[in-house]
């Protein structure tokens, strides 16, 4: 008969996640993962697999989380400006205050693990998505006069991802609301 197991583990992900956002891959070794999480060696392996399947795992939970958010923004009516507006405010304060004050978990690991090709692949993924959900509701907003017409929507998207995340690695160098908020405001202008 099979062992039940003694730790939940979406729990184990969600920490998991934690530790590996904080550190990055390079800087968080199995035997940490083991002590901090308090899950044996082995149990880990049978459940995540190695370190970068958890790693990936933990990708694919931030992921998830992060498109959930974007999604709201879509879902939301009204005009588009100020909804970005709103968004970017977010982005500062999480940035400058918030758990985001560590980056943006996918952003750190374009920038430390993105030859690698299966975290290559998330990264990709999650920005085209989210590419794609700017590009929509800009179009719509271009339909209804709010933006500037003279642009593509995808390469307004494009130049709004670069500055979110932007901000965000900015944020983990010198996290200045003042200096944040500036790139918003530059970025809300390229739009009108």
């Amino acid at each position: 008969m099979a062992r039940q197991k003694e730790f939940d583990p979406d729990e184990a992900l969600t920490s998991a996640m934690e530790i590996f956002w904080e550190r990055g891959f390079e800087n968080t070794t199995m035997s940490a993962l083991v002590r901090e999480l308090g899950i044996g060696r082995q149990s880990l392996y049978d459940t995540f697999g190695g370190r970068q399947q958890l790693y990936e795992a933990a990708l694919r939970r931030y992921r998830t989380d992060a498109m959930a958010k974007a999604r709201e923004m879509e879902g939301r009516s009204g005009p588009l400006l100020p909804l970005l507006r709103e968004y970017l405010d977010e982005v500062v304060e999480e940035a400058v205050t918030g758990s985001c004050a560590k980056g943006c978990f996918l952003v750190n690991a374009a920038v430390e693990r993105g030859g690698d090709p299966g975290v290559r692949a998330l990264v990709v993924e999650h920005f085209e998505r989210l590419e794609g959900l700017l590009a929509r509701r800009i179009a719509a907003a271009q339909r209804s006069g709010e933006v500037r017409e003279d642009v593509e929507p995808r390469a307004l998207a494009k130049t709004l991802l670069g500055v979110i995340n932007g901000m965000r690695v900015a944020a983990r160098m010198q996290p200045r609301r003042e200096d944040l908020r500036a790139m918003a405001d530059a970025a809300l202008r390229l739009l009108s």
